[in-house]
């Protein structure tokens, strides 16, 4: 038994867990609608025993990402460990976790094959298509080259997340320089039924005349944005707390 979980309560959990919250389902099997841990498993829900032990580990390496799943989030992912404040604790994949999970629920894999969600650009708030430069999502990306591409125009370099390549960790949510930040991390089953519609507003925007994209731009977009504010040395204070982590 891996240290810090008692053999008593570890048998307790894993006998009750499948009575309390159900045994495994067809819906097990689908995909997930909360953001979970790194590594998570298909049917997570059944493996995971609520021990909390990931939570714990977390916390105990400063990073704090981690929580217990409330009611809010449904009595199948009551009591399992979630991801939820990335604007603040977002998941730099440490992958400690996956390495404290007694059963499996949780595996350590490659970090490019993580799936935790998918990253989607608010473009209504996203200074970047709105007639700004601005790199600070990219910037702090892991995989930077291969999840972002950048549709560069008079209105700004527009960033876009390409959704098979992001593994929604939400470090790019914390780097928004934007004071109600432009980036939301979604479940893998939220972005599904979200993404047709999103595209087609990326369509949409892209192929405005000018004179309705200006107005857009500086009539809508831009008197919002200044008025949630803008957070300049957000961009610089992530870098520096990511190098710091790397060099411990």
């Amino acid at each position: 038994m891996k240290k810090g979980i008692k053999r008593r309560d570890f048998l307790k959990f894993y006998i009750l867990s499948p009575l309390l919250f159900g045994f495994n389902t067809k819906k097990d099997e689908e995909l997930e609608d909360v953001v979970r841990p790194p590594g998570a498993s298909r049917g997570f829900s059944r493996k995971c025993v609520r021990c909390s032990a990931c939570v714990s580990t977390c916390r105990n390496v400063g990073r704090y990402a981690i929580t217990l799943a409330g009611l809010s989030k449904g009595i199948r992912n009551l009591g399992t460990p979630v991801v939820e404040n990335m604007r603040e604790y977002p998941c730099d994949l440490c992958m400690e976790c996956t390495k404290i999970c007694p059963t499996g629920a949780l595996k350590e894999i490659p970090k490019e094959k993580v799936k935790m969600g998918v990253a989607v650009i608010d473009i209504d708030l996203c200074l970047g298509w709105n007639s700004d430069v601005c790199l600070s999502c990219s910037k702090v990306c892991p995989f930077a080259n291969d999840v972002f591409e950048f549709r560069s125009s008079e209105w700004g370099n527009q960033p876009y997340i390409k959704p098979d390549k992001c593994v929604g960790c939400g470090l790019c949510v914390k780097a928004c320089i934007v004071r109600k930040t432009a980036v939301v991390v979604y479940p893998p089953k939220k972005y599904r039924e979200i993404e047709r519609e999103y595209l087609m507003y990326l369509d949409y925007i892209e192929s405005l005349p000018n004179l309705n994209r200006y107005k857009v731009v500086y009539e809508d977009n831009l008197p919002r944005i200044l008025e949630i504010g803008i957070e300049r040395e957000r961009e610089e204070r992530v870098l520096r707390e990511l190098k710091k982590r790397k060099v411990k």
